[in-house]
């Protein structure tokens, strides 16, 4: 758990594996890369691996060797494309909503979620694996994150979107004065 992650790897995993006798001689490997083995509870037969480098998007293998006695689980972890957002053009727009935006990135697919700041955009449409069109939803004033979901994979560009208030005046001080100025 989870059963996924980044093509790049560096994600925790905890695996659940009974049997296991010690903490020596202990090896993970996911699709025959070797995991980074960070913690064993014996006590609840889990242990906690960092996922290696994959060599691509799709499912690998998982093998837990101890002793030279392994086991192995078929098509237990997949790797996905990471996804990135490098920026939002333009930058800025009302807070009511409504912008239409361009987020570019690298790793997009169609059927993913943009959100910026909490809420979901609309009209979203995938141009291309390195461009999205969107509207804006509403938003509070001042700077927003822009966020892809895509696959269970999560990409942020943190205030990366302006929503702007319109001037409001609030307070006139003095509320009177001299006719000629």
């Amino acid at each position: 758990s989870p059963d996924h992650g980044r093509v790049n790897g560096g994600e925790p995993v905890m695996l659940i594996a009974r049997g296991l006798t010690s903490f020596e001689g202990i090896e993970v490997r996911f699709g025959g890369r070797l995991a980074d083995l960070r913690t064993v509870d014996l006590a609840s037969s889990t242990l906690i691996v960092v996922a290696p480098n994959g060599d691509g998007p799709g499912k690998v293998d998982v093998e837990i060797t101890q002793n030279g006695v392994s086991s192995e689980l078929a098509d237990a972890y997949e790797y996905r494309a990471g996804v990135t957002i490098t920026g939002v053009s333009p930058g800025s727009g009302p807070a009511a909503g409504g912008t239409a935006i361009t987020v570019v990135g690298n790793g997009f697919q169609s059927g993913l979620e943009l959100r910026i700041g909490a809420l979901p955009a609309a009209s979203v449409q995938v141009v291309s694996a390195t461009e999205i069109r969107a509207v804006t939803p509403p938003g509070s004033p001042g700077l927003a994150d822009a966020v892809v979901i895509q696959s269970g994979v999560v990409a942020r560009k943190a205030d990366v979107f302006s929503y702007e208030a319109p001037y409001a005046l609030w307070v006139v001080d003095p509320p009177q004065g001299a006719q000629a100025g």
